[in-house]
């Protein structure tokens, strides 16, 4: 055991998911400081077709993402010469700049096919400036190369200045707009910014790139984009849902109490995200090696990670009292079902990303993500045509939950075969 942190602690690990922390860090205040004012400022009505706009846009960034995070990520840790690494950077950026004008076309056609209102589009196409700058966005480059600190610092300078904007111009529900295009400015700072350092750093160029090279990129990722998608709808499906079967208000206050739990999901990426490149490199040692050194990360995080889990179900309805106000509280225990929802997240992704994926499984872990959704989608439309709010996030969690045995029972079948 010794041995196994002394070797993390002298490596790229610890320092790189040092700046992770520090970026989910902010990444956790900001919502925490932002969100009591603006369910404030904008109104319930207002937030909630705010939450509907972004929940759409939400779906064309996973689009343009594809998997890319992962698989590039994976690339790079592995390329062979900077050569390599100017193709991988161009592939992707290529197939994502595809991605993104395909993921605009259907936009207006879902805008039209289901006669989204006027102030829902328009935010939409505000918003869509988010998956512009998922097209530049080069952070699955610098997880690749283990060097997070100047993205963490762009993007926490980016994040501050757009609070501070935000409570300084967004004071009416007239401010809609505008708060929209606040929300999204610190992502086009922070992908422009990061577009510039990876050029300057690391020399990276922009080559040509044979559309061959695109199509095999994409299938590259499909898999990845198929869990990506998936997880999308694991969280998303319920507002999704809500905005058609029920009125802005119940949607603005399912979103605003959501964003609670998945704190912890930001500050969990962060461990990920650092954790990811190294499972990848112990796979490739061998699959015995990785799965053992996977049992002995995963199971202290877990533990470390349901203190706060545990907090957040005791006092729900203290700390919705706090942040939303008395108009909330009758939704409280909504963060029940939520929480358990994130914490099987967590162990999720150790099943699935941290084990299938970097083991080069995700093929069968993409199966496994299907069939929760499958489940996921039926029962809730059913508990949320008789239960509304609560319904969908119950069904969310039993969801988790039953992905959480399918990818335990996966694991030991490979395992078998080792």
């Amino acid at each position: 055991m010794n041995k196994l942190f002394k070797k993390i602690y002298t490596s790229k690990v610890v320092t790189n998911g040092f700046w992770l922390v520090v970026l989910q860090s902010f990444n956790t205040i900001v919502p925490l400081v932002t969100l009591p004012y603006i369910t404030r400022v904008l109104s319930i009505n207002s937030y909630g077709e705010f939450s509907l706009a972004l929940n759409w846009i939400g779906y064309f960034q996973v689009i343009v993402e594809f998997g890319f995070g992962l698989t590039g990520a994976r690339k790079v840790a592995r390329r062979d010469s900077d050569e390599e690494l100017s193709f991988i950077h161009s592939n992707i950026l290529y197939s994502r700049l595809l991605l993104m004008l395909l993921s605009f076309v259907l936009l207006i056609f879902i805008s039209f096919l289901f006669s989204v209102p006027r102030e829902q589009f328009l935010s939409m196409l505000i918003l869509f400036l988010m998956v512009l700058a998922t097209v530049f966005q080069q952070n699955w480059l610098f997880q690749g190369m283990s060097d997070m600190k100047p993205i963490a610092i762009i993007n926490m300078v980016s994040r501050i200045i757009s609070v501070i904007l935000i409570f300084s111009l967004v004071n009416d529900t007239k401010d809609l707009y505008l708060y929209c295009f606040l929300y999204i400015s610190n992502f086009l700072i922070a992908s422009i910014i990061g577009y510039i350092i990876v050029y300057k750093k690391y020399n990276v160029r922009l080559i040509f790139v044979r559309w061959n090279h695109i199509i095999t990129e994409i299938k590259e990722g499909w898999y990845l984009f198929i869990s990506s998608a998936m997880s999308k709808i694991f969280s998303g499906i319920g507002i999704t849902i809500l905005g058609i079967t029920a009125t802005k208000s119940e949607v603005g206050v399912y979103s605003a109490i959501n964003k609670i739990p998945l704190i912890l999901t930001l500050f969990f990426a962060a461990v990920s995200q650092a954790i990811y490149p190294y499972m990848c490199e112990q796979f490739s040692i061998s699959k015995v090696n990785g799965f053992n050194m996977l049992k002995k990360i995963s199971i202290p995080v877990i533990i470390l990670f349901l203190i706060p889990s545990t907090f957040l179900i005791i006092f729900n309805k203290q700390l919705i009292l706090i942040l939303f106000g008395e108009q909330y509280v009758a939704y409280s225990m909504l963060l029940v079902p939520f929480v358990i929802w994130v914490m099987g997240g967590i162990v999720n992704n150790f099943l699935g990303i941290q084990s299938l994926v970097a083991a080069g499984y995700q093929k069968e872990y993409s199966k496994e993500f299907q069939k929760s959704i499958i489940f996921m989608l039926v029962s809730m439309l059913l508990l949320g045509y008789f239960y509304g709010a609560f319904g969908i996030a119950y069904s969310s969690m039993f969801s988790e939950l039953l992905l959480t045995i399918l990818l335990y029972r996966k694991i030991q079948k490979i395992k078998k075969f080792l």
